[in-house]
């Protein structure tokens, strides 16, 4: 699914209806940096979808099979925040957002002017940005922090799986799994990093009130979780934190325990 509609650039949206008639609000997914909307297909769509939500997962601009790609370079954290304002035009009803990684701080920015039923951070980018957990990454993690700068200029083809599932994965995830995973993940705009570094990070924290929701994973090898208590309290949301979890937690073996959480909460 495709919609341009008044946007820039074409918008990859996979849509999954609701297989079971309720009231429940419909759910946005943002992908975070190196991926697109697939990472939520593998298993979240699906299963929200079960459990009574109609749920959207689009790709950012330059990412998946969204347009844009001649454009990255200079692509800001706004202009990923106008995508998602996009994609929540274009569909019924007050949704629930949930951000992961990169799509926490979208969400975050997005929040500063805008409203929704209920916003989940998980694992997000947090609400001090990028520059302390990487440079915390560069001192203690060496080997990590050259996976994602390496990723920041090459993309998959800087990547080993070995590196990739010290970075991002559970350590019993199966070798097959993670070189699927690393496969489909690509570079990332510089300019947006920079953004969620220093230059455009936010300035108000839930002026509109709205039920949040921030989880942690305590196994993640970029953001740690006394950074993501730090952004609960920033925004006044419930926070709850994953045992032997790492940072792609849509896709971890025990990701319906993430799932369930949302579920219930929301």
């Amino acid at each position: 699914m495709n919609n341009n509609k008044n946007h820039p650039v074409e918008i990859e949206i996979i849509f999954h209806k609701a297989t079971v008639d309720s009231n429940k609000s419909p759910i946005v997914f943002i992908h975070g940096a190196y991926v697109a909307a697939w990472c939520w297909d593998e298993f979240f769509l699906s299963y929200f979808a079960d459990n009574g939500h109609d749920v959207y997962a689009f790709s950012l601009r330059g990412h998946g099979e969204s347009g844009g790609y001649n454009q990255t370079a200079w692509t800001s954290l706004n202009d990923y925040v106008d995508d998602l304002h996009h994609v929540i035009s274009t569909i019924d009803g007050d949704p629930i957002i949930i951000g992961h990684s990169m799509g926490g701080m979208i969400l975050q920015k997005y929040l500063e002017n805008h409203s929704c039923k209920a916003a989940v951070l998980m694992a997000s980018v947090p609400c001090e940005g990028l520059l302390a957990p990487t440079l915390t990454m560069a001192a203690l993690h060496p080997q990590n922090f050259f996976f994602f700068q390496a990723t920041h200029y090459l993309g998959q083809n800087a990547i080993t799986p070995m590196l990739g599932q010290r970075a991002l994965f559970h350590r019993e995830m199966h070798p097959a799994e993670v070189q699927k995973y690393l496969s489909r993940m690509q570079s990332v705009s510089l300019r947006a990093l920079h953004d969620m570094s220093w230059l455009s990070l936010p300035r108000k924290h839930n002026p509109n009130n709205i039920p949040m929701l921030v989880l942690a994973a305590e196994n993640d090898a970029l953001f740690s979780v006394s950074s993501q208590r730090k952004t609960a309290l920033a925004y006044n949301a419930e926070f709850e934190s994953f045992p032997d979890m790492s940072h792609a937690m849509m896709l971890e073996p025990e990701w319906q325990r993430v799932a369930d959480k949302i579920i219930s909460w929301a």
